[in-house]
């Protein structure tokens, strides 16, 4: 039976007894020459300086560690400097020395791509985790270089994650680098999810360098989650730099909506900087509203930016009105950056009214900045006449800013378009007052229709509504109406409900219009009433203080109209108002004149108890004169059956 191999223990005791025999059978037969004492830490080496054996210290050196340290926080040659062994120590520094020197020699040697020199080096046990000042090791600089057949040499010993000063191993420089057989090489020896100072992987770099088949390694063994000290993950590094490939291999396997200390996700991140495909695969996946910390979706990011065919795109799926913080929407941030092809896109779909919670729309705030040609192209949907809440309308901006082109623009737009507004909602209230559609006249008057609004007629709505003797119509206009205001023709409300005999909308015209109001013939409401024989309208008319005698520029009042029209019943209430039967025209004629002239029998008779049937005419003809010569001869007859103080009116007919 074969004897059992010695363990490190073995040698420990043997170190601690000082038997060197024993002690190099044991490292011959493979005792670990590294043994820690499990109470004190001690090796094998620790305990020869202890015992203050030269000869043992130099047996143990050719295979220990004597770097190692006791619990106690000793190396070696600590321990020799601390039991004062001279010897000792200047062995275990001429030995640190010559191991630092080999090092470096076979550092310079992996440099150089010297394989077998390598190789030579490795066999007499030269360490090779040497690093230089910055941190780096042989296997560090051939990952990084791509050095495939020297990093398969090295990491058969080499400590695979010992990392730089900045915290980069080797697979992290490979990945960064984008030698992919590297990282195969290093793939299932390596830390995979090893981060550096800043917290960036290896997959992290490899996705934000656009080194897609490395990618396609390390997410078999990845953490795709883990992110930097921003927050920012492989995907949103791959989608930030427009890798598309790369971002098609992540989005399999990583959280799309992800997000960031700022609270922005990848898609974000993609639509901000342009990138219209890996915004389309994204959108396969991803939330297209999420909002970072201040309210801002991908699609305010791409509007700030001026990326017109993210926008178009992500207009598919977004609400292209949702504000940030401040009230600002996608369209809004593009009026200000002047982003006019974005603008137009936006528009299709935005409210282009909305306000920030100052008040300013995307006009205003295109206004102020003095985009001219954004602010011609808003005024195509926007209300020009919308003011902030410091009371400025865009044009007010504008001429602040001195834009002084904006603001004739906006000037000469506003113009048109309340004018074209006023034309419409007048209209519309005309066609409402003609059928007599109250509510439809309560809806426009609410919208701030101009109720003196007139047709190319001159016709106002009160004058319609009149003539078609709407009286709940009448009396929705009458306390904001003007209702003087007369048509081309003339016509007033009250002038045409007078002639039209509408009793109950002159009733409540008469309180506020003019009642004396004349046309250019000097034609009164009285005239017309009077000239139709309205004695309702007559009377009430003359009760609310109507001018009898108020004539027509040819002198004639309305009682001379009603006698020459032979409207006895108007006759009959005006004549009994002094003085109006004696009035006179322009020619000197009475209403009598006009009445036998006319041949209005009835009239004369009446109006022969009220005047002075012998008043002359400028030509000197009394009213029997004007019936004779025009043939009225019942007139005459009317003139002869009466004697007025023993007078007669000519000769009887057959006198001679």
């Amino acid at each position: 039976m074969w004897p059992a191999k010695p363990t490190g223990k073995d040698l420990y005791d043997a170190t601690l007894c000082g038997n060197l025999k024993a002690i190099q059978r044991f490292m011959v037969q493979g005792a670990d020459v590294n043994f820690r004492d499990a109470e004190s830490g001690w090796t094998p080496l620790h305990a020869a300086v202890f015992c203050g054996r030269l000869d043992i210290v130099r047996v143990l050196l050719v295979k220990a560690d004597f770097t190692l340290r006791t619990h106690d926080g000793l190396t070696p040659y600590d321990l020799a400097m601390k039991k004062d062994f001279p010897a000792i120590a200047t062995t275990l520094a001429e030995r640190a020395i010559s191991k630092k020197r080999q090092e470096r020699d076979l550092f310079d040697a992996a440099n150089a791509d010297e394989i077998a020199s390598v190789k030579a080096l490795m066999a007499k046990g030269v360490g090779v985790n040497h690093q230089d000042l910055g941190g780096c090791t042989a296997l560090f600089k051939a990952a990084k270089e791509g050095r495939v057949e020297m990093v398969k040499v090295l990491m058969t010993k080499a400590d695979v994650d010992l990392s730089s000063r900045e915290g980069w191993t080797p697979m992290y420089m490979a990945a960064w680098e984008g030698h992919t057989a590297v990282v195969a090489a290093l793939l299932d020896v390596s830390n995979v999810n090893v981060t550096s100072k800043e917290g960036y992987t290896p997959l992290y770099m490899a996705a934000s360098k656009g080194h897609t088949e490395v990618v396609r390694l390390l997410i078999r063994r990845a953490n795709v989650e883990l992110a930097d000290h921003e927050g920012w993950t492989p995907l949103y590094m791959a989608a930030w730099e427009g890798h598309v490939e790369i971002v098609r291999l992540l989005i399999e396997v990583a959280n799309v909506d992800h997000l960031t200390k700022n609270g922005w996700t990848a898609l974000y991140k993609a639509a901000g900087e342009g990138h219209v495909e890996v915004v389309r695969l994204l959108m396969e996946e991803a939330s297209v509203d999420i909002p970072d910390l201040t309210g801002q979706t991908p699609l305010y990011k791409a509007a700030w930016e001026g990326h017109v065919e993210v926008v178009k795109l992500l207009m598919t799926q977004a609400n292209v009105d949702l504000a940030d913080e401040n009230g600002w929407t996608p369209l809004y941030i593009a009026a200000w950056e002047g982003h006019t092809e974005v603008v137009r896109a936006l528009m299709e779909k935005a409210n282009v009214n909305l306000a920030d919670k100052w008040g300013r729309t995307p006009l205003h705030i295109a206004s102020r900045e003095g985009h001219l040609e954004l602010v011609q192209l808003l005024l195509e949907k926007a209300d020009a006449t919308l003011k902030t809440y410091s009371n400025d309308t865009a044009r007010d901006l504008a001429r602040r800013k001195g834009h002084h082109a904006v603001a004739t623009v906006l000037s000469d737009f506003t113009e048109s378009v309340t004018r074209a507004k006023r034309e419409r909602l007048g209209t519309a209230l005309m066609e409402a007052a003609k059928l007599g559609d109250v509510a439809a006249v309560e809806k426009l008057i609410e919208e701030g229709v101009d109720v003196d609004f007139q047709d190319i007629h001159g016709r106002t709505a009160i004058l319609v509504a009149a003539i078609k003797n709407h009286v709940p119509v009448v009396k929705l206009l009458l306390p904001t109406a003007n209702v003087d205001l007369a048509s081309k023709e003339g016509w007033t409300p009250l002038r045409a409900a007078a002639v039209l005999g509408h009793l109950d909308v002159a009733f409540r015209l008469v309180n506020k219009a003019k009642l004396d109001l004349a046309s250019k013939n000097g034609i009164t409401a009285l005239f017309l009433a009077a000239k139709a024989g309205r004695i309702a309208m007559i009377r009430l008319l003359l009760h609310k203080g109507a001018c009898a005698t108020a004539a027509a520029t040819n002198g004639w009042t309305p009682l001379h109209i009603a006698a020459a029209e032979g409207k006895l019943a108007s006759v009959r209430v005006l004549a009994d108002i002094e003085h109006t039967a004696d009035c006179m025209d322009i020619d000197g004629r009475t209403p009598l004149h006009l009445a036998a002239n006319y041949g209005q029998v009835e009239v004369v008779r009446h109006l022969l108890l009220k005047t002075d049937f012998c008043l002359r005419t400028l030509d000197g003809e009394t009213a029997f004169d004007l019936a004779v010569k025009h043939g009225q001869r019942l007139v005459m007859f009317a003139f002869r059956a009466i004697e007025w103080r023993g007078e007669e009116y000519g000769p009887a007919e057959g006198d001679e």
